[in-house]
């Protein structure tokens, strides 16, 4: 493993080493500094068919001056193996790599990023990151729009060859505005577009292509009297606007509108609604068509404080979307996936829970998914350290979470028959150990968990076909029990250890 610093004047690679922790069948968090700063996992993206992409943020030293924000790209081998980090280091500035799903795929090959860059005056201007093949960043274009502010939040390529940036700015004076910044393929600055009403605060964070080579743009909107809406706006080519709307409830829908055009040419976009003065939330996905008319409106699962989604794709052009995003449900915070027909009717809603062995009650915050080759999900995000959990470190950093799942959601083939699973955790999948392996009379099954861990616990036993096999009652203190395979036909089967709703571990067994 290497870690990469590339200064942006002279793209220079230095080499340091990096951290990798507890990264189990490519569930895990991983460390890009190595320096155990607060990281930020905002957006994944496919390398060809060799890995995955994962992108965010974190600080960052080089022994003298401390960046607060340092846009980094983790290299991912197709088993979640971290190869490479590369961190985006200016001297003049603090890097910053968007908010969520603020990457893209370069038509050449490579990816690209809209962000922002911080200078040491405290200025904001928009930046445009294009990386190449690896990861390695080839070169970077800063839009420095004096003396104003702009927060540069995502971009994407254009038909043309060019980039656009979206984010927010105050050129206005008297509050923030959003903007849609246009280049050429060469970086060079084609036109600028903002956007908002007076002496309101606006912010854009998406942006995705529409007809006509038109764009849709994404984000909230102060409704008044500190209440914010999603906020949705369709523009033609040269970023004039043809409509906007706003959505929401009559209390502050304050998540943005994430928007992801279709292959039918509308948009739709993931958010959350506010039902009450409480702020309970509920997550929800939204269709417009491209005259911005409201195809549906779904919302999903219960409403409780904190509760949004971030992103929304199609699987597959014109078919299911899935969606990613944070709930409190069932318990404070999980990474949530939300996979629906492209009707927008709820197919499967998976919760995610961080924990290690040092974090048994961690939390998470997903941001991004993306379909894989092999039907399944990828999705990036946060790991959290526990605030309620004495035995947690006093002092222990946020990192970059990614989560790989099968087409279900699952971390194990078969988790969606397993009655009243609530949630999974997704680092201690190694922890379970079937012998003999191929098994013909008895399997015996053990396991190594955290100490702590404690509540009922049964293993379920899944066919390869998808049916459910069998489930009994074990004790989790234990560490190990006998299954009789005796009366199983040959064949691959997929082991679950769950402890009280929660998916703690699993594995797979092949009986002869």
């Amino acid at each position: 493993m290497k870690l990469v610093v590339t200064l942006s004047t002279a793209f220079a690679g230095v080499l340091l080493p990096i951290t990798e922790s507890t990264a189990q069948e490519f569930m895990g968090r991983y460390d890009a500094s190595g320096q155990a700063r607060a990281e930020n996992g905002f957006s994944v993206e496919l390398q060809g068919d060799s890995g995955y992409f994962a992108i965010g943020g974190t600080k960052w030293s080089n022994g003298q001056v401390v960046y607060s924000s340092v846009a980094y790209v983790l290299r991912l081998g197709l088993d979640g193996h971290l190869t490479d980090a590369e961190l985006v280091v200016t001297p003049c500035c603090a890097t910053s790599s968007g908010w969520a799903n603020s990457s893209f795929q370069r038509s050449g090959g490579g990816i690209g990023m809209g962000g922002g860059q911080l200078d040491s005056l405290g200025r904001l201007s928009p930046v445009l990151y294009l990386f190449n093949a690896t990861g390695a960043l080839d070169t970077m274009y800063s839009y420095t729009q004096l003396p104003e502010d702009w927060a540069g939040r995502t971009g994407m390529q254009t038909p043309d060859g060019g980039y656009v940036i979206t984010g927010e700015t105050s050129a206005s004076g008297t509050s923030l505005d959003g903007f849609l910044l246009k280049v050429d393929s060469l970086g060079n600055l084609e036109w600028v577009q903002t956007y908002g009403l007076p002496n309101r605060t606006e912010y854009l964070t998406t942006v995705d292509l529409a007809p006509g080579n038109g764009y849709y743009l994404g984000g909230q909107l102060d409704a008044g009297g500190g209440n914010y809406d999603p906020w949705l706006i369709r523009v033609d080519s040269l970023g004039m606007e043809d409509w906007q709307e706003t959505y929401g409830t009559v209390h502050n829908d304050f998540p943005n509108a994430h928007v992801t055009s279709t292959a039918d040419g509308a948009t739709v976009f993931a958010t959350s609604f506010t039902l009450n003065v409480d702020e309970d939330q509920v997550l929800a996905l939204v269709k417009v068509d491209p005259d911005g008319t409201t195809l549906w409106n779904k919302t999903y699962d219960g409403a409780q404080f904190n509760n949004a989604l971030f992103a929304v794709k199609e699987v597959s052009p014109g078919g299911d979307l899935i969606a990613v995003g944070q709930s409190s449900l069932p318990d404070p915070l999980n990474g949530v996936l939300l996979r629906t027909t492209a009707q927008g009717d709820s197919l499967w809603l998976r919760y995610y829970h961080y924990a290690d062995s040092l974090w048994t009650l961690g939390k998470g915050t997903l941001r991004d998914v993306m379909p894989t080759p092999d039907g399944g999900f990828i999705a990036v995000g946060t790991a959290y350290p526990s605030s309620n959990n004495p035995n947690d470190p006093p002092i222990y950093g946020q990192d970059t979470w990614v989560v790989k799942v099968d087409s279900l959601g699952c971390l194990e083939p078969g988790c969606h028959l397993i009655t009243g699973l609530q949630s999974q955790v997704t680092t201690w999948r190694g922890a379970l150990t079937v012998a003999p392996n191929p098994a013909r009379d008895v399997a015996r099954l053990a396991w190594e968990l955290p100490e702590g861990l404690a509540g009922g616990a049964q293993v379920s036993v899944v066919s390869a076909a998808g049916h459910l096999v069998g489930t009994v009652p074990v004790t989790l203190a234990e560490k190990r029990c006998t299954l009789d395979v005796s009366g199983y036909p040959a064949g691959l089967y997929h082991v679950h250890l769950v402890v009280d709703g929660r998916w703690v571990s699993g594995g797979r067994m092949v009986v002869e």
